[in-house]
């Protein structure tokens, strides 16, 4: 698998805000009615710099519970860009008393995985980051997506995951299912054209969880 860096300033603030590049109906994509805007969420939501921990989802589910926080995002850059700082309104999106289920558990991995370390206390976007393979929203994974992880097509993780990894450079990632450990574990990672430390490469490690839903 070939990964090739992508520029400084796709990780800005509200980077992916209108992009389109995947083929929408191929994958299928929902898109906000309106604005013709797909749903999808930031690159990268918690830590914006250099994090203990990283989890890698396969893409956003849209649900009862957050089609309407999906409406807001894409008729909204600003909320769009305050959840990259982890924030829905004044509360966090991602935490263990959090309204989605899916990501109450990125943050009580987080919690017990620094307690009784110096981090203790610290809050989800203080320790770790959340990102997909795929940022734009589905119901569920379609097969469509699988392929174009397995024949090296897909766009998305070359333009987003993977620069978000970069730049937090984990101890630990976290993937969700079979499908993204897989993905990575063929990544080794890291891509190889991202160089980092020998000191540092020795010390990740990549985990699998199977998520509830």
């Amino acid at each position: 698998m070939t990964i090739e860096p992508t520029a400084k300033d796709q990780l800005q603030p509200g980077c992916n805000f209108d992009c389109h590049v995947c083929p929408t109906a191929q994958f299928g994509f929902d898109a906000v009615s309106g604005t013709g805007r797909l749903m999808k969420f930031p690159p990268g939501i918690g830590c914006q710099s250099v994090a203990l921990m990283a989890f890698v989802g396969f893409n956003p589910r849209v649900s009862k519970t957050n089609r309407a926080l999906h409406h807001e995002l894409m008729t909204d850059r600003n909320a769009f860009v305050r959840l990259e700082s982890n924030r829905t309104g004044i509360e966090p999106y991602i935490a263990v008393g959090g309204k989605e289920r899916h990501y109450r558990t990125h943050a009580m991995i987080a919690e017990e995985s620094i307690r009784g370390t110096d981090y203790e206390g610290r809050a989800f976007e203080e320790v770790a980051v959340a990102t997909e393979l795929f940022l734009c929203a589905t119901e569920k994974p379609t097969s469509a997506l699988r392929r174009a992880l397995s024949d090296g097509s897909a766009e998305c993780p070359k333009r987003h995951c993977w620069p978000v990894l970069h730049r937090a450079v984990a101890k630990v990632i976290v993937a969700l299912g079979d499908d993204v450990f897989n993905y990575l574990r063929r990544g080794l990672a890291y891509p190889q054209e991202w160089t980092l430390s020998p000191q540092h490469r020795e010390r990740v490690r990549l985990d699998r969880h199977s998520p509830s839903e």
